[in-house]
């Protein structure tokens, strides 16, 4: 795929980093910030009300309560703060089997990007890894050895080998597991909230999953942190659930399809697996508009929030919930790092503007402007005003400060 994102991001490529790697560097970013992960803890239960929750947890073998402003259960697909506010949990699960394997080959060099191998309705996707000679499998178990107890992956690594052309020489991990496609019916109650997998669980096409919980999580914590600090209003932290809901709906349902037809047995699934795959796809990967919507896509940059209450205006080709484009050659998404609003004029700022936004202690960067931001749907003197998580809160082509005003009363304190 190379640089598919350019003129899209500052991070063009597509990049696999496991898991566990993720784990190190964020628990290594709370040791920095002060912060100790607690490990072996499980919560009990919990109650709300109007003041806080309360909760029970069990650390150790030791039980304690705890008292909090907020919760929210990160706790994967059989969360036990879903099923305490008792949230349906609708979808299906897949009948066929999967498995993930953790391997050493011989000829790693023939896989130095994501390969995805195809046959009558399974599929096994090729990882390299950022280690000497280490790939990472994900598949479907073959039919006659799904409902084996205690598989081991040297039953199937025939199997896989002739489908992969892998050599596998050692396995360091294998699992074997089911696929559920699934989404909760709201992602809060009150003062608690769920996100990521507590959230919705859907099929590995596309790999999507670990990317939209960090969406999740950073869609709620930086409402949470404006609230904690009484810089903003609760009420902002009802735009969380309506924006994430939205878009997991959109996800679920479209990988089920992709996945569907990807495995299935029937005239959709035969074209996908015999004629766009092997043959259509490929060309089409060669087009231009083709790669950037691909790209969109799975680096989740098409997300929008149109329909939420923080969204308002439109201008040119840009609607308020759309994420800030990037513009490359300009430092424009530098400023992004403080996680906090700002405003971002292309053009000239009024001085009115430059002193509403220091009355209201908001950063305002402006650019000089040029003909090509108007590729990025940028329109020139317009005001943007940029939430903590790069999307859209506010446009106002006027630069009106009783606008600016209006917005930011509806959800801070002065």
């Amino acid at each position: 795929m190379g640089d598919v994102g350019a003129h899209l991001s500052p991070y063009p490529f597509i990049l696999g980093l496991p898991q566990d790697e993720h784990e190190l560097i964020l628990t290594q970013v709370l040791v920095e910030l002060g912060v100790k992960v607690e490990w072996s803890t499980e919560l009990v239960e919990f109650n709300q009300n109007q003041a806080g929750v309360t909760a029970n947890i069990r650390h150790n073998g030791v039980e304690q309560t705890l008292h909090c402003s907020y919760l929210c259960g990160c706790d994967g697909a059989s969360s036990t703060v879903r099923h305490q506010l008792k949230l349906p949990f609708e979808g299906g699960t897949y009948q066929q089997v999967f498995y993930v394997a953790d391997v050493l080959a011989a000829n790693t060099e023939d896989y130095k990007s994501l390969s995805p191998c195809l046959h009558d309705n399974t599929f096994t996707l090729v990882f390299p890894l950022n280690q000497p000679n280490a790939i990472r499998l994900i598949g479907i178990v073959p039919p006659e050895y799904a409902q084996q107890q205690g598989l081991s992956f040297a039953a199937i690594q025939p199997y896989v080998e002739s489908l992969t052309a892998v050599q596998v020489t050692h396995c360091n991990w294998f699992s074997t597991y089911h696929v559920h496609h699934r989404v909760a019916e709201t992602f809060q109650k009150g003062r608690v909230f769920i996100s990521g997998d507590a959230g919705h669980i859907h099929s590995p096409a596309g790999g999507q999953g670990m990317n939209t919980g960090i969406g999740d999580a950073f869609n709620l914590a930086w409402k949470l942190a404006a609230v904690l600090k009484g810089q903003a209003k609760p009420e902002l932290l009802d735009t969380y659930n309506p924006e994430r809901l939205a878009f997991a709906k959109v996800l679920v349902e479209s990988t089920d399809t992709a996945f569907t037809w990807l495995v299935g047995a029937d005239w959709h699934s035969w074209l996908v697996q015999k004629v766009l795959a092997p043959f259509v796809l490929p060309v089409a990967l060669e087009l231009d508009k083709v790669r950037r919507l691909m790209f969109k896509t799975v680096s989740q940059i098409r997300i929008e929030y149109h329909g939420s209450a923080l969204s308002q205006g439109k201008t040119g080709e840009l609607t308020a919930g759309d994420r800030l484009p990037w513009v490359k050659g300009l430092d424009n998404y530098d400023p992004l790092s403080t996680c906090d609003w700002q405003v971002h004029i292309y053009g000239i700022p009024t001085l009115d503007m430059l002193q509403a936004a220091r009355s209201l202690n908001i950063a305002l960067h402006e650019w000089e402007w040029r003909d090509e931001f108007y590729q990025q749907g940028l329109q020139p003197d317009t005001l943007y005003l940029i939430r903590p998580d790069g999307y859209i809160g506010l446009i106002d082509k006027q630069q009106s400060t009783s606008v600016l005003h209006h917005y930011w009363a509806q959800w801070h304190y002065f």
